[in-house]
């Protein structure tokens, strides 16, 4: 073998990880201490729950996101806590340094047998994302048995991207600047996968390491929401999902974190708007016992086509407006046959004659004034447009064609990429920026609160942009969007503007006072397509993220 050197006569050197073992612990929450003999440096990452680890002198609760580093040898007891269900990895590991060994180094070559990892002193704690944490290692478990050589390659440089990935969270952790806003975002994590358990704002500042002060200042910036509400909206999202399920009301309190159950009526009610029995009896309506077959051929859509297309289910008949292109995204278009599919018109209500003839055996809309009559032609699914989320109408409508696993594919991918995008937002854009979004019809002008659509869900829920303060007092979940006049418009605009325009834009965008916005003169106005922005199924989320991204990272 030919050994090049360069002029100092020092060849090239690298560091490698390789994994010796991996292994997953899941407790329902009453399973028995559990016993691990350690003989590599090894980490034990947190995905779920609570558990219990004591190792030499060291006792310590472990939450998820967290990672714990272990030297070799050593003995490790792990159990769950609270008797909740919990679940973690357990993974050993080997360092191998190639290239030139005489020169000094802090990394000694590789060896199961080395006492630690000089990257991960022994018994060091550190919080990385939890979701990230738990994609990568769900990735590294499902091949690794794998007897192809190609593989195994991947394996092992897929090891070598969550090595990257976990050090460079850790790295960051140590960097002052950033260490506050990184334990806030952790924090925030955190209550994601722990809404159940008991959380308050002290705990939380205290486990941050910084001023309860300082930590809701931060919360806020991240969030726009307190600490207190953020948590109320997590556990009622979760409870939402619990009352359609079926089940008592104290268990379901008890399960989104609420020990009593009048507080969590009361709380709900305030939140939502309607008690949780009356929520969950409304939904259910929404789902009645229909007469179909096991798998629905020929369905109209007055409403939701594109969910109907996302989920491979092809309508017999469409609404007009669901039907031109303006209305579909190039990879929809691309992706789903349309040739075929009746179009039944531009009138609303839709025409009943029309659907009749196409004898459907399901009808789908969210107009609840035409409902009884649609289902005197069909069973039909009723799905009221502006009191249910993007993504709960996905799964309702999953739900009746037996879908839900591809409806939850998507969602989960869906999420993943917005955590992506707001890290990359979060970074370039600082904490204290804000967006407006508005909408222009025929020289009315409007300004859309966080409920609103037109991409509304896609700045202020999902990527969770900050709105400026006037607009976060005066819209809300009831008040979803106003009327101004342009004269009032410098009170509502941010720092970024996102506006959908219908009609002659000319006595807007032609006005001394948009010209001297300092969103407009600073150039950062974005022109929305707003057929594309109008709707909420999974394609136009898909464009409207892809859209929003770009133009704030350009």
């Amino acid at each position: 073998m030919i050994e090049r050197r360069d002029q100092t006569g020092h060849t090239p050197r690298s560091i490698s990880f390789t994994l010796l073992h991996i292994e997953q612990y899941d407790t329902s929450g009453d399973q028995q201490l559990s016993r691990y003999t350690i003989n590599q440096p090894t980490l034990i990452a947190i995905i779920r729950g609570c558990l219990h680890v004591e190792a030499d002198d060291m006792k310590l609760d472990l939450h998820p996101g967290e990672l714990l580093s272990l030297a070799s040898p050593a003995i490790v007891q792990i159990s769950s806590t609270a008797g909740l269900p919990s679940s973690c990895y357990i993974i050993s590991y080997a360092i191998q340094q190639t290239g030139d060994l005489e020169v000094k180094s802090d990394i000694s070559t590789s060896q199961s047998s080395a006492p630690h990892s000089p990257f991960f002193p022994h018994q060091e704690v550190w919080k990385v994302s939890w979701q990230r944490l738990a994609r990568g290692l769900e990735q590294l478990c499902k091949d690794r048995w794998s007897t192809d050589p190609m593989q195994q390659l991947a394996n092992h440089l897929h090891f070598q991207e969550w090595i990257m990935f976990i050090l460079s969270e850790r790295n960051l952790l140590h960097g002052k600047e950033q260490d506050s806003k990184k334990a806030v975002e952790h924090a925030i994590e955190y209550m994601h996968a722990a809404y159940h358990e008991d959380i308050t704002v002290d705990k939380l500042a205290a486990e941050a390491r910084i001023s309860r002060r300082r930590f809701t200042e931060l919360f806020r910036k991240l969030t726009n929401r307190s600490v207190t509400d953020y948590l109320t909206e997590l556990r009622i999202q979760e409870a939402k999902k619990l009352l359609l399920a079926g089940g008592q009301l104290s268990y379901i309190a008890r399960t989104v974190g609420y020990r009593d159950e009048f507080y969590f009526n009361r709380r709900f009610k305030q939140t939502v708007g309607e008690s949780p029995r009356q929520y969950a009896k409304n939904k259910q309506g929404l789902l009645r016992s229909f007469t179909l077959p096991s798998s629905p051929q020929r369905v109209v859509a007055d409403q939701y086509m594109g969910q109907l297309l996302k989920l491979g289910v092809i309508p017999v008949g469409a609404r007009t407006g669901m039907l031109r292109k303006e209305f579909i995204a190039a990879y929809q278009k691309s992706s789903c046959s349309l040739h075929g599919i009746t179009d039944l018109g531009t009138g609303f209500p839709i025409s009943l004659p029309r659907i009749s003839r196409l004898q459907p055996d399901l009808i789908v809309t969210q107009n609840e004034h035409q409902y009884e009559q649609l289902e005197q032609i069909a069973p039909t699914l009723l799905i009221p447009y502006q009191s249910t989320s993007p993504l709960e109408k996905l799964r309702l409508i999953s739900s009746v064609f037996d879908k839900t696993d591809m409806a939850e594919q998507w969602i989960e991918d869906y999420e993943w990429r917005i955590e992506q995008a707001r890290s990359q937002l979060v970074s370039k854009l600082g904490f204290g920026c804000s967006v407006t979004n508005l909408l222009l019809i025929n020289g009315q002008l409007f300004v859309l609160g966080q409920h609103a659509g037109y991409g509304s869900f896609s700045l202020y829920q999902a990527l969770q942009l900050q709105t400026p303060p006037l607009q976060r007092r005066e819209l809300n979940e009831n008040a979803l969007s106003m009327e101004i006049p342009l004269s009032a418009l410098p009170a509502y605009a941010g720092d970024h503007i996102f506006i959908s325009i219908y009609g002659d834009p000319s006595s807007l965008i032609d006005s001394r006072i948009w010209r001297n916005l300092p969103a407009v003169m600073k150039r950062r106005v974005y022109f929305c397509n707003p057929y594309r922005f109008a709707f909420e199924d999974p394609y136009s989320l898909d464009e409207q993220l892809q859209v929003i991204t770009a133009s704030l990272l350009s």
